[in-house]
């Protein structure tokens, strides 16, 4: 059982050094997640909270936290903890080339996946670059993998509480290009 978010990074960077497989796919890093059972995570989102002004308490929006990593030379992933508001709805998005797990940690989210196929717009054609894939509830626990070949996602909260969810993308610094 892994029981720190910087324990459940120190067995990725393990891991990646055991197996030396690369490109990186995080798909491999599933058993690894789900192995983390801890409740560190908690101290995250009350800084979330404390270091948030007024102005930018309301519930329009995620708040994403990166999580510093204390391995120097970890060059190959990030973590993130983000907080997802009550009726809240992330816009279509890609992921990092190597692809992101995600684990519900708090209350549940719904993620709606697409194929993603580049049109050209006309007058005429009013038919959506995104064909929906599938809509699954994730629960507490459950864990989700997604990379550009399988498609791309949403994430909402229908949920009347906050939810809370940690992701792990790889490479590192990967820039999320957001779709209307």
């Amino acid at each position: 059982m892994i029981t720190s978010l910087t324990q459940l990074e120190l067995t990725i960077f393990r891991y990646i050094q055991a197996t030396n497989r690369f490109p990186i796919s995080v798909k491999n890093f599933i058993p690894l997640i789900n192995n983390y059972k801890g409740d560190d995570w908690k101290q995250i989102t009350q800084l979330i909270e404390n270091t948030t002004d007024a102005t930018t308490k309301n519930t329009d929006t995620y708040k994403k936290f990166l999580l510093p990593s204390y391995i120097s030379y970890n060059k190959y992933f990030d973590r993130f903890i983000i907080c997802w508001p009550p009726g809240f709805a992330s816009p279509i998005h890609n992921h990092a080339d190597n692809g992101c797990c995600l684990k519900i940690l708090q209350g549940s989210l719904l993620e709606t996946r697409y194929q993603y196929t580049p049109t050209t717009h006309n007058n005429y054609n009013n038919t959506s670059p995104f064909q929906l894939l599938q809509e699954t509830t994730l629960l507490t626990n459950d864990i989700s993998y997604l990379d550009n070949s399988i498609g791309l996602h949403s994430i909402a909260n229908p949920g009347t509480n906050w939810a809370v969810s940690l992701h792990v993308y790889s490479p590192q610094n990967f820039t999320t290009t957001y779709y209307n």
